[in-house]
Formats: structure tokens, sequence, C-alpha cells
């Protein structure tokens, strides 16, 4: 699975965070650090299972007795969450705060993941994975933000490294950790490093976090509702492209049609939620206008009487 964050993406996101000591917010060498650590390890646990699982997806399926097309849910119900949620996840850290949403994302995953190991059933496994993407979607882009959060403009550089090395470390070990854990402990091995990761990452937050600079702004839901349905239906779609040809052959008509019909629906809610915001306030200024009017109208009662 590719790094659902890598450079420029990265950088971006985190540059985007105002400088701490400019806000008088600025954080000891020593707990910037920490910071560091607790957002490596929150990121590693999404790239560590997206590249482990693979390697352990024979093993599973004979254990569950589940078919290819349950198999291959299992890794697209996990990507469709991430990609669908993502930049719902970095919203949610801008409103409620970076290190709580982190701390969340940490904790939904090491559930998630122990749900997993102990799915009994294709349908159970398929569920809790969806369930860890849209954690990692949470977890991801805050542990990024955090960064920028605590890091000073002049430290961002070493800190992103840091960040980027580390994340490139473990995608890379994830196939070998995967394969290893699978033959020695079994495919349920895969998922049982993330909870002991999750708590570690979630202590360290609890204990050096700086102080959550919050924007102070109302999270639309609707909004957000909009932007998930569409980046999922995009996604779904691009997943079924390129089959083999067998797959090609044997898919009817109408499973085409539907795939485009999906895929146009997905494009068709990525146009509606670039118009959103200004309708959204549109409708705020009519509430606000006939709030307004009522108001007038009760004056002029009231004088009148």
């Amino acid at each position: 699975m590719a790094q659902p964050f890598v450079d420029p993406c990265s950088r971006g996101v985190i540059d985007a965070e105002s400088c701490p000591r400019e806000l008088g917010r600025g954080a000891r060498p020593r707990h910037r650090g920490m910071v560091l650590a607790a957002c490596v390890l929150a990121s590693s646990m999404a790239f560590i299972d997206g590249t482990a699982l693979p390697v352990a997806l024979p093993r599973l399926r004979a254990d569950l007795g589940a078919d290819l097309a349950s198999v291959q849910w299992v890794l697209n119900g996990y990507m469709l969450a991430l990609a669908s949620l993502t930049l719902i996840g970095g919203a949610l850290a801008d409103v409620y705060g970076k290190a709580r949403m982190l701390a969340l994302g940490c904790v939904l995953f090491g559930l998630a993941s122990a749900a997993c190991a102990l799915a009994p059933s294709p349908a159970w496994l398929i569920a809790a994975r969806v369930v860890q993407g849209a954690a990692a979607a949470i977890l991801t882009p805050a542990s990024l933000a955090l960064i920028g959060a605590t890091y000073p403009r002049s430290e961002r550089n070493r800190a992103i490294g840091v960040w980027a090395a580390a994340s490139a470390l473990t995608t890379a070990a994830g196939p070998v950790l995967g394969g290893w854990l699978t033959e020695t402990l079994g495919w349920p091995s895969v998922f049982w490093i993330n909870p002991p990761l999750a708590i570690v990452a979630v202590g360290v937050l609890q204990v050096f976090a700086p102080k959550d600079g919050r924007i102070q702004r109302r999270f639309d839901v609707i909004g957000a509702a909009i932007l998930a349905a569409a980046l999922g239906a995009l996604a779904w779609a691009l997943s079924q492209l390129g089959p083999s040809e067998a797959q090609a052959a044997a898919a009817a008509p109408a499973q085409r049609g539907a795939l485009a019909i999906v895929a146009g629906l997905g494009i068709v809610g990525l146009a509606v939620y670039a118009f959103w915001p200004d309708f959204a306030d549109w409708r705020g200024m009519e509430r606000l206008s006939h709030c307004n009017a009522w108001i007038e109208a009760s004056k002029v009662r009231s004088e009148w009487r």
C-alpha cells in the first residue's frame, strides 16, 4: 500500500501550521522530541498495517474459509475508508484539536486492530478493517499537523525528515515483519502489534503534547458527508478498474454500467462539494435575514401596542 501522505504533501500539511513561537506556545526541546516520537508511532501503525497484511492473506483466507472477493474487500474496505475520510480527519483535527484527534485515532485504530485479530468470520474482519481505515484517516493528518504545531519553523525540516524516514522504513519493513509474524504466530499477530503501539503513543501525547490551538469554526457535517461519499465512490470505481481478461470477459454490461454510474456520481459529488460552501453561506445569510426580519417585526408590534 502506498503511503497516504508523502512529500511534498506532508511538507505542505506541516508548513501550513503557524509557528508556535510566534503564538507564544513554544515547547521544550525534550517535549518536542517526545511528541515527534508519538506522531511517528501513530503513523507507523497505518504504514505497517498496510504493507504487512497482504503477506498474511493466504493464511488468513485458509483459516477463515473466505473466498477471493472477501479477501479483496479486506484490503479495499481499509483503503476506501482511508481515501474518503482523510480530508475530513484533517478538518476534525483543526476544529477539535490535533493532539486530541491523534489520541482518538490511535485508540480507535488499536481497538479496530484487536477486533481484526479476533475476527471469527470474513464479514467481521471486513467491518473491522473499515473502522481501521477510518481511524487511520484521523490519525495520519493529525500527526502531521501536530508536528507543525509543535516545532518552530526553523526546526521543521529536521522533524519532517525524521517523520518521512520513519514512514519509509516502516512501510518497507511491513512485508518482512508480516511474513515473520504469520509464519511464527499466525495471521492475527499482524494486528496484535498495533494495540501496544497505540497505548504508548496515547500515553506520550497525554504527558508531552502541547496545548491544542483550535480553529474557531463550526464543523460542516453535511459538506463532510458529501465529500466522503464522493471520494468513496471514486475510490471504489478506481479499485474496480484493470481486471484480468477472464474477469473482464465475465463482467456483464450491467456491471460495467453500474461502475460508470458510481464514478459519475463521485464526480458529481465533488462538483457539488466545490459549490457547497457558497450555498451554505447563502443559506446562513438567508436565515440571518429571516431572523432580523422577525426581530424587526416584533419591535414594530411592541411599539404599536
